[in-house]
């Protein structure tokens, strides 16, 4: 930073300097339907947080009560089209593995303003909402598991149970015209989850969260604008089912004939050791014998100076 075009002495007091970046990017990069960009509680006066979220304390500054910012995710529509979406997705550098939990949870906060032509609106009198927001993740375009369910003003969340997502994979579903298998929520109207593909849980190469204007030949909403607010994605119930491992080795000696020797050793599918999170999810068993024979000792006369043994080695593993 510098200055310049001042010919006298120029005091700078810094009180904030971050390095900051979005890692959420337009899935259609030339568009102006959708903008991308953030809110936050010290940027923008409009703005709550999701309930039950706090904004962190500044533990480096243990002598003063110092709180960081928080902010959240901000989809931005104008004149979304009916029968049209529109998304932010963010690429995974690394593949995520979420087998080991049981539910994955993020925050949607809709319009506060539900008139029509509003993401957020909902026909009064039929109760026929506009638009829906729909969270995916996957490996890719071809095969991902996605939730939906109404735009809604405030806050509202999102629960993704996995046990259900694996259910749908086991179910003769048939899919529609598309190739996504569409099946409602139980107890939860207007929530649906989406497969399409073959997607897993242990390999998630992107995620994506958008709104999609539906294209209802007896509710016409027009194009739908306004804001959509995004946070708190996390995973919940972390599998802490108990592991085991043991080894085991035993030798026998038959004077000095033969020596017979033995191992074993079995590890679960959720052992784990102190320095990882989870299991290997297989079950690993190994098993060794050996034995020394000394063929001379079976002979009826003796050899002096001379030396015959046999060994013989077995072993096996299992999974």
């Amino acid at each position: 930073m510098y200055i310049q075009g001042v010919d006298s002495v120029v005091h700078v007091r810094i009180t904030e300097f971050n390095l900051v970046g979005n890692q959420w990017q337009k899935l259609i990069v030339e568009d102006s339907v959708l903008a991308v960009s953030v809110v936050s509680l010290e940027e923008n006066d409009q703005y709550t947080s999701p309930p039950g979220v706090f904004r962190e304390r500044d533990r480096t500054r243990p002598d003063e009560e110092i709180y960081n910012n928080e902010q959240s995710l901000n989809l931005i529509y104008t004149a979304l089209p009916e029968g049209q979406s529109r998304e932010a997705v963010k690429y995974l550098f690394r593949p995520l593995d979420v087998f080991s939990y049981t539910e994955m949870k993020l925050f949607v906060h809709g319009e506060l303003d539900k008139a029509p032509g509003k993401i957020s609106y909902t026909d009064p009198l039929t109760g026929q909402y506009s638009s829906e927001a729909f969270f995916r993740f996957g490996t890719d375009t071809a095969n991902y598991y996605e939730y939906r369910q109404p735009v809604d003003s405030g806050w509202n969340s999102i629960s993704i149970t996995f046990s259900d997502l694996t259910a749908i994979k086991v179910a003769a579903a048939v899919a529609d015209s598309t190739g996504r298998i569409i099946i409602p929520v139980p107890g939860l109207p207007g929530h649906f989850y989406v497969l399409k593909g073959k997607p897993t849980l242990t390999s998630i190469k992107f995620l994506s969260v958008g709104v999609f204007n539906l294209d209802d030949p007896t509710f016409n909403s027009g194009p739908l604008s306004g804001e959509v607010w995004i946070n708190e994605l996390r995973v919940v119930g972390a599998d802490d089912t108990p592991g085991m491992a043991f080894t085991f080795s035993t030798s026998l000696k038959f004077a000095d004939l033969m020596t017979v020797n033995f191992n074993m050793s079995q590890t679960d599918p959720y052992y784990h050791r102190l320095s990882e999170r989870f299991g290997s999810r297989v079950e690993n068993q190994n098993w060794a014998v050996s034995t020394d024979l000394d063929v001379l000792k079976l002979v009826p006369f003796n050899m002096k100076e001379s030396n015959l043994k046999v060994s013989l080695l077995s072993h096996g593993v299992a999974r």
